[in-house]
């Protein structure tokens, strides 16, 4: 959000009353609004999680890392905090703050086969990149006696709309006279599509 500066509420009540510093505060304030935009952004660049494309660039530098140009800032981001927050030696407490970074929380599921000395980790990427570089984090990471079986999950969910056809008719006939001389049994029907029947009787009597 755009931060917009107000240099009349920096003056005292006498000078802000004054038009001649009204104007003059107007015309000054784009100007206070542009450093103070360009001051965010600064600030913002210090810090990963906050870095726009030309920050996370000088960290990708630093690190030597090269995005990809199908790459979206938050993959940029993340490959950036997992390549910055991982230490050796590392417990199994640490490895899941990494997955969290580069997987989500929760969007991944790890157990460790002390006996067989084998790591499963499975994943539910998209992109292939982020295996790429899931396998990369572990290559760095995991103890030369530990072997790792990787598994990429993808869901997919089909949604299709459908549409159901009815139709409805309703026909009512009375013949009123002055001639009844007994009971007479009308009767009626209505088909409705989806199997629903519906028929009533009338009995009129002189």
């Amino acid at each position: 959000m755009e931060h917009i500066v107000k240099l009349i509420e920096y003056l005292p009540q006498f000078m802000a009353d004054r038009k001649e510093m009204q104007v003059i505060t107007s015309a000054e304030e784009p100007e206070f609004t542009l450093f103070w935009a360009v001051l965010k952004r600064v600030i913002n660049n210090q810090f990963i999680t906050t870095c726009d494309e030309q920050g996370i660039s000088k960290f990708e530098k630093m690190l030597k890392l090269y995005p990809y140009e199908s790459d979206t800032l938050e993959m940029r981001i993340a490959r950036v905090l997992v390549e910055w927050n991982a230490q050796l030696p590392y417990t199994m407490r640490s490895l899941k703050q990494m997955l969290d970074v580069l997987c989500g929380a929760g969007n991944y599921r790890v157990k460790l086969k002390n006996n067989e000395y084998v790591l499963e980790i499975n994943t539910f990427f998209y992109d292939s990149k982020m295996l790429t570089q899931l396998n990369k984090l572990l290559l760095k990471v995991l103890p030369a006696n530990l072997a790792y079986d990787s598994t990429n999950y993808i869901v997919e969910e089909a949604k299709q709309d459908y549409y159901l056809g009815a139709a409805a008719m309703s026909s009512m006939h009375y013949v009123l006279s002055s001639d009844f001389t007994g009971n007479y049994e009308l009767s009626g029907s209505g088909n409705l599509t989806g199997s629903i029947i519906q028929g009533k009787k009338y009995v009129l009597g002189g």
